[in-house]
């Protein structure tokens, strides 16, 4: 009986293998599997799927496996591409963990999974009440294009959708680039997620928000990637947020930190009432700190855009600080609430966003403002390249990694002359440019 329960275990592909197996597999049907495919279908939990160089036209579901799923020659030379389907190219939704994981591949091409007659979702990697580990890849061209008669609520997720699951996942050291979704979210995040040392370059949204990445109400860490010239169509070229704080539900944590984000843009094509946040837009409790937001570009209907930081709404314990935002158009951080406004400005270098570097706007109906907005500081960062080329890097003199806060902003060494510290000036409200409107 005992040998009858190991057979069928192993047949059922939920059992771990005693002596965990690599299934090596090439692109003409050579190895140990016909296929990437059956590999992953014959594979026990604690096994390794190894894809040889070359391209391999594919939709893939890696089946609930634990397993290594991993590239032989890194993502230059493996390439996943679901051109010749119709699904997304990588898909994990039978409960994945942090030991399903998914390496070294170009993964390109994918339509996404179909969401009822409406649209699609995660066009490269689907992740669907799943939290595998995703790292090392190339996450490139993919479209999630809506179809139905009412795009603007359909398609999400280019370059991934990752939602519905309690575990958090990890997504790092990839590159998302030139992804698209109609709708909402270059890459879409709706779950518990680390995404970090990941590079996002040229990620669009048509129609809605999230141009890099949108972030729904999640547990969420977000640290030292790089976001370089994404679109969104309305809010959040580079980041969008919705955290907000619920009558007796308290916010997930959601943490942005030490990341760079230059030349991100957000169009506001719903001429919403608001800002539109070419860098990040958020709304709920947030913690943004030692972040670079730099020569990001925003739209407004009404007022100024916030190209670096829109406000929609604060909760309690909201934090922006230690944060350099420099020459952002049209508002370095702008706060329009509707609701309430609560949080901290604290240590952040503000400079020359035009016309005004801060403004914030009393809530509907009149409610308190309880911001604190001190120990900031106003003069120019002294980058080493001014415009979308930059990176963030700073001179020596820099006040931004000379005060006496230490670094702000997330660069911390110079890469450029001149090497003389430079007095800093520490402001209060009065000498960062700040403006309450009443209600016009």
């Amino acid at each position: 009986m005992r040998l009858v329960l190991i057979i069928l275990l192993a047949l059922s592909g939920t059992a771990s293998s005693p002596y965990a197996r690599t299934w090596v597999v090439g692109p003409d049907g050579d190895g140990d599997a016909p296929s990437l495919q059956a590999a992953i279908d014959s594979a026990l939990h604690g096994d390794t799927v190894l894809a040889k160089p070359g391209t391999y036209f594919v939709n893939l579901n890696l089946r609930g496996k634990a397993i290594h799923f991993k590239s032989q020659a890194g993502p230059h030379a493996t390439i996943l591409d679901g051109s010749q389907g119709d699904y997304s190219v990588v898909t994990c939704d039978s409960g994945e963990d942090y030991r399903t994981i998914i390496e070294g591949f170009t993964i390109c091409h994918g339509k996404g999974g179909v969401l009822g007659i409406m649209g699609r979702r995660g066009a490269g990697i689907l992740a669907d009440r799943s939290s595998p580990t995703i790292r090392g890849n190339i996450i490139r061209d993919n479209r999630a294009v809506s179809t139905g008669p009412n795009p603007y609520e359909q398609s999400r997720g280019g370059g991934i959708r990752l939602a519905g699951a309690t575990d958090m996942a990890l997504i790092e050291g990839n590159l998302f680039e030139n992804n698209f979704a109609t709708s909402l979210g270059g890459a879409f995040i709706g779950g518990p997620v680390h995404l970090r040392n990941n590079t996002f370059i040229g990620n669009s949204v048509e129609l809605g928000d999230g141009g890099a990445v949108y972030f729904g109400e999640a547990a969420t860490l977000v640290e030292n990637n790089l976001f370089v010239d994404n679109v969104a169509g309305d809010h959040g070229g580079a980041i969008y947020i919705t955290n907000p704080v619920l009558i007796g539900i308290p916010a997930h944590q959601l943490v942005i930190k030490n990341n760079i984000m230059i030349g991100n843009s957000a169009n506001n094509v719903d001429t919403a009432n608001d800002c539109s946040g070419g860098a990040i837009w958020f709304d709920g409790k947030v913690t943004i700190v030692g972040n670079t937001i730099a020569f990001n570009f925003a739209e407004a209907s009404v007022g100024l855009a916030a190209a670096g930081i829109c406000v929609s709404d604060s909760g309690p314990d909201t934090r922006i600080e230690r944060n350099l935002i420099y020459r952002n158009q049209r508002g370095g951080i702008v706060a329009t609430p509707s609701r309430t406004l609560d949080g901290i400005v604290r240590r952040n270098l503000i400079f020359g966003n035009g016309p005004e570097d801060l403004i914030v706007e009393p809530t509907l109906g009149g409610a308190e403002i309880g911001w604190v907005i001190e120990e900031n500081v106003v003069a120019d960062p002294l980058f080493c390249v001014i415009g979308t080329e930059s990176r963030g890097e700073l001179a020596g003199a820099s006040p931004a990694l000379n005060g006496e806060y230490g670094p702000i902003g997330a660069v911390w060494l110079p890469t450029c002359g001149p090497a003389i510290a430079l007095p800093v000036v520490q402001t209060t409200w009065g000498r960062i440019k700040v403006r309450f409107r009443d209600g016009e």
